[in-house]
């Protein structure tokens, strides 16, 4: 299957049955909060290097966790019972991405948060459509993540 590139005017995306075998659809496009909207709501995000044009993917099979059936560990349930971390949302979404930009990973040579990447999280963030988790310890941000809300879906 061919990857598809985008109409530069047009926010409408291929239909993700289309993905390729490791699941890019299509190629280009803008990071404008209108396209990454109507991406997130299809089951298609962006994900790709520096020196790539803007990568649409929809991978088959995706992962969910349902809320209803997540089990607690005991060791997590330890570790929250100890009180060593503070759990805030939403106050310090850019400094999240900025961490997670910067977490060296295994087999890969950089990141795919990219200062565009950020800037348009937090564009959508502002618009109440991005959402961040934080964890402290003594003050200081030691984890937390970040994804897209759409309706009862979390895309993180």
């Amino acid at each position: 299957m061919n990857i598809l590139p985008l109409d530069k005017f047009s926010y409408s995306f291929p239909d993700p049955f289309y993905a390729n075998d490791i699941g890019i659809l299509a190629y280009g496009g803008d990071l404008s909060p209108t396209r990454l909207i109507t991406a997130y709501t299809k089951g298609i995000f962006p994900w790709y290097n520096k020196t790539d044009p803007i990568l649409w993917w929809s991978p088959n099979p995706r992962f969910i966790l349902d809320l209803y059936e997540f089990k607690v560990s005991k060791s997590l349930q330890k570790t929250i019972s100890k009180n060593i971390f503070e759990i805030k949302f939403d106050t310090n979404f850019r400094q999240v991405l900025i961490e997670c930009s910067q977490i060296p990973r295994d087999g890969q040579d950089g990141t795919w948060i990219l200062p565009e990447i950020i800037d348009a999280y937090e564009k959508l963030h502002e618009m109440g459509f991005a959402n961040s988790f934080e964890a402290y310890c003594d003050g200081k941000l030691v984890g937390g993540g970040y994804g897209i809300n759409i309706g009862n879906i979390f895309c993180g």
